[in-house]
């Protein structure tokens, strides 16, 4: 089932998970901003996500949800809430993947993402690309984000992706998590 919010918030999909039943909440004017590959792609994206928790026994969706639910104590152990992150920064990784499955092309599913995630209306993908690549060609660069990744890692690490398939998971994971830090959980 396809719902449209009627929140004003912006562009964005959400996938409300039931078993066997994937439930995909469009938020803003998505539909009027997104071409149809576009939202071929935000669909693919919802979609992977369900596909995430349904297979596998639901073992995914049952990790997912001791994760948040230790992340949500009132003085949750640094251990878990860094797991949890890791978890949606690379849930996202995967889904973006979704989304480049159904459109069968990284310039697509790079707007669409650079859409959703802006609002901006038109968006050139090999031009926002090439400023990924010149941000990483500035030195280490990995996410800060707690739940989705900066949309310059994510387009880029999709374009690694469709390029040289899982090769590339080694140069993602660096640039999800960074260099591994004394200190750091991560």
């Amino acid at each position: 089932s396809i719902y449209q919010a009627q929140s004003p918030l912006g562009l964005n999909a959400s996938l409300v998970y039931l078993p066997g039943e994937p439930h995909v909440v469009l938020h803003g004017p998505i539909r009027e901003q997104l071409g149809d590959s576009e939202l071929r792609g935000v669909l693919g994206h919802e979609f992977t996500h369900f596909l995430l928790f349904e297979d596998w026994g639901g073992e995914f969706w049952t990790t997912r949800r001791i994760l948040e639910s230790w992340d949500a104590m009132a003085s949750p152990h640094p251990a878990h809430v860094a797991t949890l992150r890791l978890w949606r920064l690379y849930d996202e990784i995967l889904c973006d993947r979704g989304a480049y499955h159904v459109t069968g092309d990284v310039n697509v599913a790079v707007s669409m993402l650079v859409k959703v995630l802006t609002g901006v209306r038109e968006v050139n993908a090999e031009a926002y690309l090439r400023q990924a690549d010149e941000i990483f060609a500035a030195g280490p660069t990995s996410s800060a984000g707690y739940d989705h990744p900066e949309a310059f890692i994510r387009a880029r690490a999709l374009r690694m992706w469709a390029e040289v398939g899982d090769e590339s998971n080694g140069a993602i994971a660096s640039m999800i998590e960074g260099q591994p830090q004394l200190d750091s959980l991560c």
